[in-house]
């Protein structure tokens, strides 16, 4: 398991990218190796793409300036665009979620209803018979949403959180004429988040919290049966 850091950087490469700077507004802005810079708003609906410029004319620069709503960048701009929708999918406290986006999701589903919470396993609850909470092996602990709406996955190294939530659609391409409204209504992208448990946002913190008393419970087992086998 990658952390996040290693994740963006990955991502950086494959696109070129010089820098990445993510804001507490959940703002991105990305310089490309070719001098271009493309600033995501808060939201992620919308972007500025500074197209490059070597003569240091103002008015050039302002000419070569696009603004637009991030589901219309065009081929110009398009992977640009997707780039920073990525970067800020993995971090941001609400994903931007666009009809014109679901390539850079996990997958789409359709849930038989609307997901207004998630619903955690309790706390106490070491070994659900639901399967909801998971330990393996090696330590890393997976807890499901009773909702099937969510997991969180704590890695082994115990620092590192993984997340997939289902998220809302904002708009759907399904065509009305072979899916009703309720359906469409219905259908949810799985997006991907990544942090560090010391970082761990709010909405997260009680199925974390579920997760380490997993660990440690099954930690305090394996110190019990050592010592009866000793």
């Amino acid at each position: 398991m990658a952390n996040p850091m290693q994740t963006v950087k990955e991502l950086a490469e494959k696109n070129s990218v010089l820098q990445v700077l993510i804001f507490n507004d959940d703002s991105v802005e990305v310089q490309f190796k070719d001098r271009s810079v493309l600033q995501l708003s808060p939201c992620g609906a919308n972007y500025q793409y500074h197209q490059p410029s070597t003569d240091g004319l103002r008015l050039v620069e302002n000419l070569n300036t696009i603004r637009q709503r991030s589901k219309f960048a065009t081929s110009d701009t398009k992977t640009q665009v997707d780039f920073a929708v990525s970067v800020r999918n993995l971090f941001a406290v609400g994903p931007y979620i666009a009809a014109e986006f679901h390539h850079l999701c996990e997958g789409v589903v359709r849930l038989h209803q609307d997901v207004t919470d998630y619903v955690w396993p309790v706390v106490s609850e070491k070994n659900p018979t639901d399967g909801s909470i998971v330990v393996d092996t090696d330590g890393k602990v997976t807890v499901c949403a009773k909702n099937d709406a969510a997991e969180l996955v704590l890695w082994a190294c115990q620092n590192q959180v993984e997340v997939k939530l289902c998220v809302k659609l904002n708009e759907s391409k399904v065509s009305a004429k072979n899916v009703d409204s309720n359906a469409a209504n219905k259908q949810y992208a799985v997006v991907k988040q990544l942090f560090s448990a010391s970082c761990c946002p709010d909405r997260w913190k009680y199925p974390l919290q579920v997760a380490l008393n997993a660990r440690s419970g099954c930690q305090s087992e394996i110190a019990i049966l050592n010592k009866l086998h000793a």
